[in-house]
């Protein structure tokens, strides 16, 4: 092993190069047989830059086995999380000598006390406290002309601080020196592997260039990996583009913004305008026209390409494509990834060998992960040539002749985007994924297998149909089966913060409970748990003097809303030992939420809930109501669960008998509610209605009269419409004979011509909307002798009678 040292010596390798294997072949010492003995012990050892010198050399020796681990070595080395933690400042400390401080506020602070004007007399006729200042200013500014150094007395205080600070200070540099040496050892193996070029080291630095880019944003790492990078590429792209290679390395490196300084020469031409040059460049010589005719345009290798990406990936990341020529210039871009994206191995060469041209070396992961926002963010014509791009590429890792196939990252991506809010998102990720079939994981008893049956289970029941169609597609050819740890699995999705996703994942958890009904009560258990959770919101932080240091987090009001839906879905499959307990969660806490849109959820699970339990329920649930009414406190924070309580009562009083005593109040209670200025309330209120009419049948005569008069007279627009909404649903418990009976028609045609008050028309043209919507073709004998009205009111009246009529 000296002797690998001594042989390497930069003089002995001027004077004969290749020394070492002759030395080692006259010892009968075979080369390979040594270098794969003793490489692990070097590199233990090779920290030193002398030790490092031979790698190259050894690298050539032995491709096959040496070159894997020297590579393998170098990116464990520069994959060190500690190195992108690093920030300016501590950069800044290491460069500072050791004993010196580099945060010096310390001694500011220490002068300016020391230049307080101790010595300043009181401000007087005489002496003005301003004419000190500039006096004081100029006797400073003098010692320091004649180079008159005044010793800083520090107090006692200050120097403990001081001493302090350097040890911090110290502490950091010592542990960045550490950094910075493994970094040195790092990058030194590597510099030496590109020196010799080696063979099959083209097939080796993709990996090598993936832990590289992210260090390019270190302080530390950058200044060493900037000239790495450009040597890579020059290894990397063939011999006939290395003017290329150095054009693209430079461009990516300013588009990057590494934390290092950059050559100047490269900086004079405007960046967007050499970024658009390098990719004409790169179309011209990798992508064919149809037009064209030389011999030269091919796509590159999969490493070459590897190393061109992160130019495209920045460029395409930064444009929205808003302009045509951002436009065009994007499609060219992506013009090169497809051509890229189609590339396929020999089938006739080594399977143990890795084709460069072939699929495998390709960035993968990294250009599914462009993709996918490109087809979320750009416009039309770019999302179409983006999806058709995922899609070749997916393609490529599927597994047939001349492909790769996929590894679990890259299915991620697609499973990730599956969870996005863009459907041309989701669409392409299911298209990516059933090209890649082969690959795809469907054992549901390891992780991965189990989160692919969770996307595609939730997929299944996409809002959109095609997105629905096409995951049952993969879903029937993967031959997957539902499994129970699903269920409790699919709350997460049901919490999701895309509307999208928590839509689709309420009727997945349902669908999937309907098959495992043993589920129900611990699902159900998990979300009344979890939306206690959500509800809570933590108080603003404060510092000791009652000052706001963070503000409180976001209300989760998304989440609520989700689980609300999934409540009113699951609903039909709850046990009837459920139903009780589940609107004790109703009522109040439920429907009483801080947020107007999750009591809107909550009060639509509870109907839901209602209408398939209420019948069988009825002894058990009316109590609920009742004792809440009873004791809720006459606050206006339990208005709303107060009015929604009501509306439940309504719908379970439906199934009481008509000779109940308990109906009656029910009605009265139904029919205050409806000035609740809420559409949901009215037309809640309104569809309880009809099926109560038969047990107040004798006061039905007093409540439409009561009801025509909010109509035509009440000058708040909820009562008269609420009224509307109580008359429709009246007349429809009644009979379409109550018009007449009631004088019902009369009085509102009589309310319609009224000319005087625009209130009368508008209330009448309301009830006439609602018996419409409410009693359909029962109503359409009346529809014509009440239609010329509202048609000339379109044209003659108030715009509040226009848009009634309307």
């Amino acid at each position: 092993m000296e002797i690998l040292v001594v042989t390497h010596h930069p003089s002995i390798v001027e004077a004969r190069s290749g020394l070492w294997p002759v030395l080692l072949l006259s010892m009968n010492i075979k080369v390979e047989e040594f270098i794969e003995k003793n490489m692990e012990d070097y590199f233990a050892t090779s920290a030193g830059g002398q030790r490092r010198q031979p790698v190259g050399a050894l690298s050539s020796l032995s491709p096959n086995k040496l070159l894997p681990r020297v590579i393998s070595h170098v990116t464990e080395g520069l994959s060190r999380p500690a190195l992108l933690h690093v920030t300016r400042e501590e950069y800044a400390i290491m460069l500072t000598p050791d004993g010196q401080l580099y945060d010096n506020t310390i001694i500011q602070s220490a002068q300016k006390e020391s230049s307080k004007k101790s010595n300043m007399k009181r401000e007087n006729k005489a002496y003005s406290y301003k004419e000190q200042i500039i006096e004081l200013e100029l006797q400073e500014e003098i010692k320091k002309k004649k180079g008159i150094k005044e010793e800083l007395q520090l107090t006692s205080k200050q120097k403990e601080m001081m001493q302090i600070q350097l040890e911090k200070e110290a502490d950091i540099r010592k542990r960045l020196q550490g950094l910075d040496a493994e970094l040195q050892s790092a990058v030194g193996l590597l510099e030496a592997t590109l020196i010799e070029r080696p063979a099959q080291i083209t097939r080796e630095l993709p990996a090598a260039l993936q832990v590289l880019m992210p260090l390019l944003q270190s302080p530390l790492a950058a200044p060493r990996i900037q000239q790495v990078f450009l040597d890579i590429g020059v290894c990397l792209m063939p011999k006939h583009l290395h003017s290329l290679a150095v054009l693209v390395g430079h461009v990516t490196l300013r588009l990057l913004k590494p934390e290092c300084d950059l050559d100047e020469a490269w900086g004079q031409e405007d960046l967007d305008t050499a970024a658009q040059r390098t990719i004409l460049l790169l179309h011209n010589h990798t992508v064919p026209q149809r037009e064209a005719k030389t011999s030269d345009v091919a796509p590159l290798s999969a490493p070459a390409f590897s190393f061109c990406f992160p130019l495209l990936n920045a460029m395409l990341r930064e444009s929205s494509g808003s302009t045509e020529e951002k436009e065009n210039l994007m499609t060219k871009a992506l013009q090169v990834i497809i051509e890229h994206s189609q590339l396929r191995a020999d089938t006739e060469s080594d399977d143990l060998v890795i084709d460069e041209n072939g699929p495998e070396l390709l960035p993968r992961v990294n250009m599914l992960l462009l993709l996918t926002r490109i087809i979320s963010t750009a416009t039309p014509r770019l999302q179409v040539l983006a999806s058709q791009c995922l899609t070749a590429l997916c393609a490529s890792a599927g597994g047939d002749d001349g492909c790769t196939v996929a590894e679990q990252p890259e299915i991620d991506v697609l499973l990730n985007g599956l969870l996005s809010p863009c459907f041309s998102v989701r669409d392409a990720a299911l298209r990516g994924l059933l090209e890649m079939e082969f690959a795809l994981p469907t054992d549901s008893t390891e992780a991965s297998g189990l989160s692919l049956l969770r996307r595609l289970w939730v997929a299944r029941f996409d809002v959109e149909e095609e997105g629905r169609a096409l995951a049952e597609k993969l879903w029937e050819s993967l031959d997957l089966e539902l499994v129970p740890e699903l269920c409790s699995l699919l709350i997460g999705d049901v919490t999701h913060h895309e509307e999208v996703v928590r839509s689709a994942g309420a009727e997945a958890l349902s669908s999937a409970v309907s098959q495992y009904r043993d589920q129900s009560a611990t699902v159900l258990g998990q979300l009344t748990e979890l939306y206690h959770q959500k509800l809570y919101r933590p108080p603003p932080v404060l510092d000791a003097l009652g000052r706001v240091i963070s503000e409180a987090p976001p209300d989760q009001w998304e989440a609520r809303c989700g689980i609300a839906l999934a409540l009113n879905k699951l609903s039909q499959y709850l046990d009837e030992s459920q139903v009780t307990p589940l609107f004790l969660f109703f009522v109040p806490d439920a429907l009483n939420d801080r947020h107007t849109e999750v009591r809107r959820c909550m009060l639509d699970a509870a109907l839901s809930a209602l209408n398939t339990h209420g019948k069988d329920n009825v002894s058990s649930l009316l109590p609920v109501f009742e004792e809440f009414l009873k004791n809720a406190p006459q606050d206006a924070s339990y208005d709303s669960v107060r009015q929604s309580v009501v509306i439940l009562m309504g719908s379970l009083a439906k199934h009481l008998d008509k000779n109940d005593p308990k109906v009656k109040p029910i009605v009265a209670k139904l029919i205050t509610a409806l000035s609740t200025p809420s559409q949901q309330v009215q037309e809640s209120v309104a569809s309880c209605l009809p099926p109560l009419v038969p047990a107040i049948k004798e006061d039905a005569a007093g409540i439409v009269r009561n009801l025509l008069q909010l109509l035509l007279e009440s000058d708040k627009y909820a009562e008269r419409k609420g009224a509307a909404y109580g008359l429709a649903g009246l007349v429809k418990g009644l009979g379409i004979l109550a018009l007449k009976q009631q004088d019902i028609m009369t009085t509102l045609t009589d309310a319609i011509q009224d000319k005087k008050n625009f209130r009368r028309r508008e209330g009448a043209l309301f009830a006439f909307e609602m018996l419409c919507n409410m009693l359909g073709k029962l109503f359409e004998p009346y529809v014509v002798h009440c239609a010329a009205t509202p048609f000339a009111l379109l044209w003659r009246w108030k715009p509040v009678c226009q848009r009634g009529c309307r």
